[in-house]
């Protein structure tokens, strides 16, 4: 072999230690892992309605706590007539947390004779809600947020306090109360 093709040889194998790790760098690739969690619909249905029951006009609070029992403050009277607090189930994914909002919902009661006419009677109402299978009377707020049990589940109740005030007229009223739910 001449001396020539010996420095030809050794010149491409010199420029082939060398240019194998650039080219080895110019390309790298990277894996990671994906995923995603499927979740249950989360929805809500009515299990009762609410009813403050008969009260004799007066001035002061009927409250309806979310447990169903009534009191009044003032001179409102209480019948003998039992009240029963709204009451929603939640169902989903367990252990999902979920907010609540009751966005849209009346914040008065509105007596049934006088609808449509311009000088409708009205009772302001504040509502309480509180999350949980057995719901206490010292909840005087408005839940924001619940987290579905073991079996996906959750009940809401719903009370409310109503403001009286010498009503002059002596009626049913009525209102509504439109909750919804989302997944946090």
């Amino acid at each position: 072999m001449s001396i020539n093709k010996r420095l030809f040889l050794l010149g491409f194998w010199v420029l082939g230690v060398f240019a194998i790790p650039m080219f080895a760098f110019a390309q790298v690739q990277g894996k990671v892992e994906v995923s995603a969690q499927v979740v249950a619909p989360i929805s809500v249905t009515v299990l009762r309605s609410m009813n403050f029951g008969s009260v004799v006009i007066g001035t002061g609070q009927l409250t309806l706590s979310p447990s169903g029992r009534r009191s009044a403050t003032g001179t409102v009277g209480l019948s003998s007539e039992m009240g029963s607090a709204a009451r929603f189930e939640v169902r989903g994914t367990q252990g999902s947390a979920f907010s609540i909002a009751m966005i849209g919902s009346d914040t008065a009661l509105r007596s049934l004779s006088t609808t449509g006419s311009a000088d409708v009677t009205e009772i302001p109402v504040q509502w309480i809600t509180q999350v949980g299978s057995v719901p206490t009377d010292s909840n005087r707020g408005l839940a924001q947020t619940g987290i579905l049990d073991g079996t996906g589940s959750a009940n809401i109740h719903v009370g409310g306090i109503l403001t009286l005030n010498e009503l002059k007229l002596a009626d049913t009223y009525s209102g509504s109360i439109q909750i919804t739910v989302a997944y946090n």
